[in-house]
This record gives structure tokens, C-alpha cells and sequence, in this order.
């Protein structure tokens, strides 16, 4: 589904449904911050790929972020 599909669905929510949305974007995604142990990790990881080293496809990127930012939620 491409983002412009998605806000069309976001559009045919109820107010309840909207209402759910808008709390889970707020409290879920939008009021994180970054840890400094996240932050630290993405920087020596961008200085790894400056310097040529550790290339990977964006899905073993996504996955690696993904661990990343698991770990520094526990």
C-alpha cells in the first residue's frame, strides 16, 4: 500500500478508529527519543560505511535499526 492509498484509508475511519490512530502515533512513534546508546550506534555505523566497511542491503539495514532500537528499549 503506497502512503498516498494509506491516507486516503486514514480518511474512511470512524472517530473512534481516528481517535485510536492519533493516540497511537502520538504516544508510539512521535514522542520517542532517541537514546544516547541509539545515537551512538547509528553514528559508528555511518562512520563504518564513510570509511567503505560493513555495506549492507537496505533489508539487513531495516533489521539491523530494528534490533537496534529493541535493544535500547529494554
Amino acid at each position: 500500500m503506497s502512503f498516498a492509498e494509506l491516507l486516503e484509508e486514514v480518511k474512511n475511519l470512524n472517530p473512534s478508529e481516528k481517535a485510536a490512530l492519533r493516540s497511537f502515533l502520538s504516544e508510539d512513534l512521535l514522542n520517542q527519543e532517541e537514546s544516547e546508546e541509539l545515537l551512538a550506534r547509528l553514528d559508528a555505523d555511518v562512520a563504518a560505511a564513510d570509511a567503505g566497511n560493513n555495506i549492507y542491503t537496505i533489508e539487513e539495514t531495516r533489521e539491523m535499526v530494528r534490533n537496534v532500537v529493541a535493544r535500547s528499549r529494554r
